[in-house]
């Protein structure tokens, strides 16, 4: 370098130009590399497993290395930015792989428990969950750079993916109704067991994170809301129990075949109870031939069982003792449909906002495919107030719920 800029020479300025140009154009290669996240695919809304992290911090280790490798050249490079005074030279100086280093060397005792819990059959599972969160106790409390909320919370939302997926296979929603009562029940059960016991065993370890840290060093708490981490664990969670209690309520009308009733009207009577038996079965056969997606909690499936449910009951609610009981209870349904409404309308906000919206329709062109998708989004609502007006004492409903024709009238009338 000295024979380059002896003192007194005149600065090659297509030289130092040269240099620059190649500095702003790796700097901007560095950059996409180091501004990338491992929460980014759950901030798009993906829903992506543990092995994601893993992944990308391994990547980032391998790029990062591969800079360093050159780090003769580096040196050079910015020895010249240095002796010139470049303005660039403050700025590219600190590229540093020890980040990158650190939490992928700790993050890899991981791969194996991940690999275990991909391996094991559901119910088997949750034998698993003490050791998993054992592990990233110890990631926390050793890690120097992976002991921060966001990259845990990343974590363990990762995990409750991982979880929720494998539950899913379990499950396979849209063969879960068409299952026998007992074997849909007990999957629903195992389920509901698997996703509290991981959020029970949170919080256990949550309060235990002091012990794992050694005499004089700073104590980090897992002091980020749970709600950061099992937000859609607990939708799911939600969803779950009440799929529980329609097939609770499934069985309970399943043992009306049973029911023999003597006596002098007990004929009058059996045949009552086999009529409501009938209407039973008829429901829920509609119910399993449904296309609803049960663990879909952005949809309507609340409102869908609720009116399903109703119909099943039929007559019974028109007797006057259970009437009185349970009309205040149409005005909840309501309140449900004119949060569906609103939902609806807020799809279609967002669908009108985005220019590249995708269609439904995958072989339709762009106005086709928008058209079936704005049917389809009407035929949702229409579908349910139909339904919903076609329950009794629903005229008496909307007197109980302030502002619910002011609500309803502007958007979609019933009378429509």
């Amino acid at each position: 370098l000295s024979t380059i800029f002896p003192t007194g020479w005149p600065l090659d300025h297509g030289l130092l130009y040269s240099i620059e140009t190649l500095i702003v154009q790796w700097s901007g290669q560095i950059w996409n590399v180091l501004k990338k996240d491992s929460g980014m695919l759950l901030l798009q809304g993906d829903h992506p497993g543990p092995n994601a992290e893993l992944q990308f911090w391994a990547t980032r280790r391998e790029n990062l290395l591969g800079i360093q490798s050159q780090s003769s050249k580096v040196e050079q490079i910015m020895e010249i930015l240095r002796r010139v005074k470049s303005s660039y030279y403050s700025a590219f100086k600190d590229v540093s792989v020890l980040e990158a280093e650190d939490i992928d060397l700790y993050l890899r005792p991981l791969r194996r428990q991940i690999s275990n819990l991909e391996e094991r059959s559901f119910p088997q599972v949750e034998p698993l969950l003490p050791p998993l969160f054992h592990t990233l106790c110890l990631i926390w409390s050793h890690s120097e750079y992976y002991c921060t909320p966001q990259r845990m919370v990343v974590l363990l939302q990762e995990f409750c993916n991982l979880i929720i997926e494998k539950a899913f296979a379990y499950l396979i929603p849209e063969e879960l109704f068409k299952m026998e009562l007992e074997e849909g029940m007990e999957r629903v059960r195992i389920s509901v067991s698997v996703l509290r016991s991981f959020k029970k065993l949170f919080h256990v370890y949550r309060q235990q994170i002091p012990a794992y840290y050694k005499h004089e060093k700073d104590i980090k708490l897992w002091d980020f809301p749970a709600t950061l981490v099992f937000k859609r664990s607990d939708c799911i969670l939600e969803r779950l129990l009440m799929i529980e209690d329609i097939f609770a309520t499934a069985l309970d009308f399943l043992k009306l075949e049973k029911v023999e009733l003597g006596g002098s009207r007990g004929k009058i009577l059996s045949e009552m109870v086999f009529s409501m038996s009938e209407e039973f079965h008829d429901h829920w056969r509609s119910l399993r031939e449904s296309k609803y997606d049960p663990f879909d909690y952005a949809n309507d499936f609340i409102i869908f069982f609720l009116i399903q449910l109703l119909k099943i009951f039929g007559s019974l609610l028109e007797r006057p003792r259970i009437q009185e009981l349970f009309s205040p209870n149409y005005n909840v349904l309501l309140a449900l449909f004119n949060q569906e409404i609103d939902h609806c309308h807020f799809i279609l906000d967002q669908h009108r906002e985005k220019s590249d919206c995708a269609v439904l329709g995958k072989n339709m062109p762009s106005v086709a495919g928008n058209l079936k998708w704005s049917q389809e989004l009407r035929s949702r609502i229409l579908t349910n107030r139909s339904n919903f007006c076609q329950l009794p004492h629903t005229y008496e409903a909307t007197v109980y719920l302030p502002g619910s024709e002011k609500t309803h009238k502007p958007k979609m009338p019933l009378n429509v």
